[in-house]
């Protein structure tokens, strides 16, 4: 996870990084308010755009699942 990554979890809701392991939004630390303010955070942190098909809870359902989908925009970045 990059810096700017943690920073961004850390901004839009501290607790996300706080509790590895559960399902955030099954847990309720994650609602669809907090999925769009990450989604906007990221991509002006990164320099990302998701793809709305991208947006799906499972990608959101915690901290290793949501940097495996932007380690997939980055890596594309990377590529150009």
């Amino acid at each position: 996870m990059t810096q700017e990554f943690i920073d961004v979890l850390n901004k839009v809701n501290p607790e996300i990084l706080d509790n590895p392991g559960i399902d955030l939004i099954e847990e309720g630390l994650v609602d669809s308010l907090c999925v769009m303010d990450l989604i906007d955070e990221l991509e002006m942190a990164l320099g990302i755009d998701f793809d709305p098909y991208d947006v799906m809870p499972e990608n959101f359902a915690s901290a290793e699942a949501l940097w495996e989908l932007v380690s997939r925009y980055l890596g594309a970045l990377a590529e150009l």
